[in-house]
């Protein structure tokens, strides 16, 4: 058909359709306290641009023009969608569209004008998902990719939540694939603090004039620019996960086109896994995907990390493996010998072992079940022959033998690479200097290179490869001595710290010089600051029956800045990834943004007693626990704040905190049996999809008992169960997002 003739009919056809009505002013009809409480099943989504006759212009345009889709297609759209739940529930939520997607098979041969898309919603949340691509299932071979999303994260990989969605698409019914995108509410979900996503930088790989060296300027970047704008120290952790990160990019790119190794997916374990648990979380997550053939998503520039300060180390993250379950009905050992792009290497080699014992341990019918939620039609035999194939290709894996190749980085790596001269000098490299906002920039030989100050935008930009200065584009590199194969910069050691073994592969870390005393027969732990900057880190392993003393300093003003530091620990005494059992641990004088930190906790607690917090006496993060008795005197902000967990406390006494006294947010299940709270602003808080089950709440000098409402977009309300307590109906705050009744309601 003729475009102009297609664009009329798309325009008639937009405008014909009845559009979506509102509301009255509701984003939700429904149970607010089924949205609450409940994981929504999706049935149907409809999406309703604001502007159909804009919107089909600039689908027409991007089609036309050459065989990738380009920057400037890809503007947003005002557009409406409506989610139809199982449970009954209609949720209308204003939201902003692209196309998304690099080549045209994102496009739909239309008509309709349908495209690959990229959502952002403005208010509301589906699931607590709030940005998400809405694929053509064709562009990630259809239900394959619900296969390995939902495969991964049985495992226990990281990977996005991931389903076929029926659509009305501005009054085209279609079937697309939706899928999470890798941002703030995906790692959360995965039980992880907000720290830098990194990804292979593809800025110059679809418009490059050399087939043959397509990614030979690829290295790594930051996604989440917005999170390194956060604060001097969120940019100091961002610059030294890039420059981590670019060692082991640099290495693949100097064996690949320096080298003689030619393999298009190999990026060496070592350069970001640093400890038995990381490398075998990434070598057996590089298993996996060859033995279900998804090794485009293995290739360093589709690859995407997480950054974790704590450890100093990267978890793989599953993007756009392109996995095709069915062609691998071949014989395998042919098929990874003929595929130049499949060849094994050792990391896939080293967790195949690994790899077999989690898929050994796989539930196959809830994972035939959740295959079927998730909209993917595989029968029970079929799902049980694919995961027999994935096994036997472990197998293979395991068993192949490969040439033990060194592979060395080769130093000043972008002067020796082979390109036309042209394509050379519009390119420039940057390194750190000793100044904070002082970078080097150079030319890809070294031979010309200046100083140049940046504001914290620019470093953002650079570091997510989004930064040109005079013209030329920007890559950074991190630290020049390393690029030129001399040992780091004083700059990217991180802060020393010196750990002492406990018990059951528990470790105490300390971080500054304080000296802790430690009896280990009688299994107590004195620890006291020296300095304001001195943290306590007790993490991994096992702790039963331990004595805890954590001391702080007196009269001092908190630091001020970012609320963590720069390995993201916000507690004076934080622990993590630790079972606990019969603990006891008292704090005093905390003058970080926590007392106490609980990160990953499993277990239970005999006695807390926190006093004097300069911040949250206690906070907890993705845990489940117990706690027997709770004392807490003065906080300057909340006596208790538990986020994304399990929690149960038998007897709390709260006083003197100056916000609330027991604040639960994030998704949260709390329980109380017994608690006095005295001389604070707000008793018991539940936000974000949080729920509070209480008994025998005493309040005494307390401004407000209850409050129930919604904060975060990618939440809704809070609930309330409470009975046996002493306050006034006025003391009761409770928003239209949330709930409040009596227990017996349950």
């Amino acid at each position: 058909m003729n475009p102009r003739l297609l664009v009329k009919f798309f325009l008639f056809l937009n405008l014909a359709i009845f559009s979506l009505g509102a509301f009255s002013g509701k984003l939700c009809e429904g149970d607010i306290l089924d949205l609450i409480t409940k994981k929504q099943t999706l049935t149907f989504l409809e999406i309703q641009n604001k502007n159909p006759r804009k919107w089909v212009k600039n689908y027409m345009k991007a089609y036309a023009d050459g065989n990738t889709i380009k920057k400037k297609y890809k503007k947003r759209f005002k557009a409406d969608l409506v989610f139809h739940f199982a449970s009954g529930i209609k949720c209308n939520l204003p939201a902003k569209i692209r196309i998304s997607g690099d080549f045209k098979d994102h496009i739909l041969n239309g008509p309709p004008p349908i495209t690959s898309l990229d959502v952002t919603l403005k208010k509301g949340n589906f699931n607590s998902i709030v940005d998400f691509k809405l694929f053509l299932p064709a562009t990630r071979e259809g239900k394959n990719e619900i296969f390995m999303t939902r495969l991964l994260s049985s495992l226990g990989f990281l990977s996005p939540r991931t389903q076929f969605v029926k659509t009305k698409f501005d009054g085209i019914e279609f079937t697309f694939l939706f899928q999470e995108k890798i941002v703030k509410e995906f790692l959360e979900h995965n039980f992880l603090r907000e720290a830098p996503v990194l990804e292979g930088d593809e800025r110059f790989i679809f418009s490059h004039e050399h087939e043959d060296y397509f990614d030979e300027f690829s290295v790594s970047k930051l996604q989440n620019k917005k999170w390194a704008l956060k604060g001097q120290t969120s940019e100091k952790i961002s610059i030294d996960a890039v420059n981590m990160l670019n060692s082991g990019y640099l290495n693949h790119l100097s064996a690949r086109y320096l080298g003689n190794y030619n393999s298009e997916k190999l990026l060496d374990t070592k350069f970001i896994s640093f400890s038995e648990n990381f490398e075998n979380y990434n070598n057996s997550f590089s298993a996996i995907l060859s033995a279900a053939g998804g090794w485009h998503g293995l290739r360093p520039h589709n690859r995407k990390f997480y950054f974790d300060p704590f450890y100093n180390q990267f978890k793989s993250i599953y993007y756009d493996g392109g996995p095709d379950l069915y062609k691998l009905s071949y014989d395998f050992n042919k098929y990874i010998k003929k595929e130049e792009h499949a060849n094994i290497n050792k990391s896939e080699i080293k967790g195949a072992s690994i790899a077999l014992g989690l898929l050994n341990s796989l539930n196959i019918e809830n994972f035939h079940t959740d295959l079927i939620n998730d909209g993917a039609d595989f029968s029970f035999i079929e799902v049980k022959e694919l995961i027999s194939k994935i096994r036997n290709h472990l197998d293979v894996i395991k068993s192949f033998h490969k040439k033990d190749i060194e592979l060395k980085t080769r130093p000043n790596y972008f002067s020796k690479i082979k390109v036309s001269k042209n394509y050379l000098v519009s390119k420039r490299l940057a390194f750190v200097t000793n100044k904070s906002d002082i970078y080097e920039i150079c030319t890809l030989d070294l031979k010309t290179c200046s100083d140049k100050k940046l504001i914290p935008k620019q470093v953002a930009k650079l570091l997510s490869s989004e930064l040109q200065i005079d013209g030329f584009d920007v890559i950074f590199i991190g630290d020049k001595r390393s690029y030129l194969g001399y040992p780091s910069s004083k700059s990217f050691k991180r802060v020393n710290f010196n750990e002492i073994k406990l018990e059951n592969d528990a470790i105490l870390r300390v971080y500054g010089s304080p000296i802790p005393v430690i009896d280990i027969s009688n299994k107590s732990i004195y620890l006291k600051q020296d300095n304001q900057k001195d943290r306590f880190l007790i993490y991994g392993g096992q702790l039963s029956d331990w004595s805890i003393n954590f001391v702080g300093l007196k009269n001092i003003e908190p630091t001020k800045g970012q609320r963590f530091d720069e390995n993201l620990i916000t507690g004076c005494l934080t622990f993590l990834d630790t079972k606990i059992s019969q603990v006891s641990i008292k704090a005093y004088d905390g003058n970080c943004e926590d007392s106490i930190n609980l990160v990953r906790v499993n277990g239970d607690i005999e006695k807390l007693l926190v006093e004097s917090s300069y911040g949250d006496a206690i906070d907890s993060d993705f845990s489940d626990l117990v706690f027997n008795e709770i004392t807490i005197s003065g906080a300057i902000n909340d006596c208790i704040d538990f986020s994304s967990g399990k929690y149960l406390i038998n007897r709390a006494r709260l006083d003197r905190c100056s916000d609330k006294a027991i604040s639960i947010g994030e998704g949260s299940e709390f329980e109380i049996k017994s608690s006095d709270i005295l001389n604070s602003n707000i008793g018991i808080a539940a936000k974000d999809s949080s729920t509070v089950n209480a008994d025998n709440v005493i309040v005494d000098s307390v401004d407000t008992c209850f409050k129930a409402y919604n904060k975060k977009q990618e939440y809704w309300g809070g609930s309330i169960f409470v009975n046996n307590h002493n306050c006034l109906s006025n003391q009761i705050d409770i928003d239209e997002s949330s709930f409040f009744g009596n227990r017996n309601e349950l």
